[in-house]
């Protein structure tokens, strides 16, 4: 039930926001879904409790509507709002260049009745006819739509951990397990996934099947069970095994196809695979988990994020694999925002949760005066903002707090405040939040004076990218990963699950040339914090050491060597 809540919570912002209702009250809706799927909140027992008026950002209104939903079975507000407004201008509203009010000028004005015929109408011309569409905007829907076709059967990271965590409470539920645990493209720790694979030891396979069986539509075949979960049809699959091959099923589930070539070539030299066990001559060998199976060949352990490129077997035979990022290096959390801008939190309660996440210090880094949209600090804020911290950081919260800001990159490469005020703020994380279809030599040479200022602590978000929604803007990123090892500016994993962005596979060059990075969590409330695992394990993926990493500096190492820039 959880799932199908969070899912019509957020078609109901949707829907509020083609409507014409107020940001704040289409963001309540979505603030919701997020609260419910990420703290995993049981609505159903809450309901029927009595309990919901307990929840912390669930309103009476919503309560109202939740109730409504797990007594009846459906949210009356959301039929209600499925009648008023037409399937096909939801569909338009998602495609870049268009949004709502042009999905809603479109369908009613227009008779556009399908993403199909924009597109007709887009490449014969007639769409370049209408008011409010120019030729750049209608290149940009033709481009909109091509890359959502690419989109299809693609699942982010964070929604496939989540469902991951559902189904194994699930099938742990069951009682008919021994042992589970995902394998495959989640753990590889993909940023985008197509399936969801795990591997489980049954006591009692029709038992588990028939558990499965009352949340899904399961089947068993060649050893396997398969479903799919939620309403964008994750394809899921339970490998069967026992406690001889779990880890020999695991581990070459999660394997790149490359990386799984040169280890099977490996392992052919002494040993051979035979119906998903691992045989020496004639003899089984019990394989319960990876580390076995790396033990029986002598090799080093390859952690599952690194289990991508054959190089990786090399410093395995040698023992050179370096030790990995781990969450527990982690002492700084920066990047943050609070509801001086777009968060939802205070500066103290942000604070607060990343102490008790284990951290020493961290960063509010609020939206600045360009993102008005994000209720960006003017300067008159700016320095309300930081009479507040210092308030804060008297009151000795156990927690150093830093005065930051997300500075925006503006077109010529400038950063949108004055020397006067840029000089006040502890570190400035510099970002592009506009004007992302210029040239790629114009984009490069924008973010490069950026790295360049001397104000600028750490880039943000380097290529802009929103991952299964729109491609990073053109831009050259060795050029600009060379300008920040000249300038000495960190460059940042933004974790959130939307983002993941620089992309792990240039981390190694970024290592090479000495820059240093930083995992932030780009929050906007208390729950976004725990988005840096994800930051981490792209950290991983890049084969970055807890050295590489600047927020695993003690504060004092922090401010003598990356805020004295």
């Amino acid at each position: 039930m959880r799932n199908e809540i969070t899912r019509i919570l957020k078609e109901v912002a949707e829907l509020l926001e083609l409507k014409g209702e107020n940001h704040f009250k289409t963001r309540a809706y979505t603030n919701a879904a997020n609260l419910i799927s990420d703290e995993r909140i049981d609505i159903e027992r809450h309901v029927k409790e009595g309990t919901l008026r307990e929840i912390d950002g669930i309103g009476k209104a919503l309560q109202e509507k939740l109730t409504d939903y797990v007594q009846n079975g459906t949210m009356q507000y959301h039929q209600n709002l499925l009648k008023e407004i037409p399937a096909e201008m939801v569909a338009l509203s998602k495609i870049k260049g268009v949004g709502p009010k042009k999905a809603r000028k479109l369908v009613e004005q227009h008779g556009v009745d399908s993403v199909a015929t924009l597109k007709q109408m887009a490449e014969s011309g007639e769409l370049e006819k209408l008011k409010g569409f120019g030729t750049k905007s209608v290149q940009q829907i033709l481009n909109s739509i091509e890359e959502s076709s690419g989109y299809e059967g693609k699942y982010r990271l964070d929604t496939v951990y989540k469902a991951a965590e559902d189904i194994l409470e699930l099938i742990k539920e069951s009682g008919a397990v021994q042992k589970a645990s995902y394998a495959g493209e989640l753990r590889r720790w993909l940023e985008v996934i197509e399936q969801l694979d795990f591997v489980v030891i049954p006591n009692d396979t029709d038992k588990l099947l028939e558990a499965i069986n009352k949340e899904y539509s399961a089947g068993l075949a060649d050893n396997k069970i398969t479903f799919t979960y939620g309403h964008k049809n994750l394809p899921v699959i339970l490998h069967l095994a026992d406690k001889d091959n779990f880890g020999l099923i695991a581990h070459d589930l999660s394997c790149s196809d490359s990386y799984l070539s040169a280890f099977d070539s490996l392992r052919s030299n002494a040993f051979k695979v035979k119906d998903s066990y691992l045989y020496s001559g004639d003899e089984k060998l019990r394989v319960p988990n990876e580390e076995e199976l790396y033990k029986q060949m002598a090799l080093q352990y390859v952690e599952p994020e690194t289990r991508e490129e054959p190089q990786a077997l090399q410093f395995a035979n040698t023992n050179e694999l370096p030790k990995l990022i781990e969450e527990s290096d982690m002492k700084g959390m920066l990047h943050c925002h609070s509801h001086w801008s777009d968060g939802l939190n205070t500066i103290e309660e942000m604070a607060l949760e990343a102490k008790a996440l284990g951290y020493s210090y961290f960063a509010i880094t609020d939206h600045s005066k360009t993102a008005v949209y994000a209720n960006g600090l003017s300067p008159e804020r700016v320095l309300a903002q930081h009479k507040e911290i210092d308030e804060l950081n008297e009151k000795d919260l156990g927690i150093k707090i830093l005065k930051g800001i997300e500075s925006d990159i503006l077109s010529d490469g400038s950063l949108d405040y004055d020397e006067e005020i840029l000089e006040k703020f502890d570190l400035v994380v510099a970002s592009v939040h506009s004007n992302f279809t210029m040239s790629k030599k114009e984009m490069t040479d924008r973010v490069i004076r950026a790295v360049m200022s001397p104000y600028t602590t750490i880039l943000g978000h380097p290529t802009g990218r929103i991952l299964l929604q729109r491609k990073g803007y053109e831009i050259d990123q060795r050029a600009v990963i060379d300008a920040a090892a000249e300038y000495k500016t960190v460059i940042e994993i933004n974790a959130n699950p939307r983002r993941l962005d620089i992309d792990w596979r240039l981390l190694g060059y970024a290592k090479q040339k000495g820059v240093k990075i930083a995992i932030n969590p780009d929050a906007h409330n208390i729950r976004g914090l725990k988005h840096v695992k994800y930051g981490i394990r792209m950290a991983r993926k890049g084969w970055l050491t807890h050295s590489d990493i600047v927020n695993t500096y003690s504060y004092n190492k922090f401010k003598m060597t990356v805020l004295s820039k």
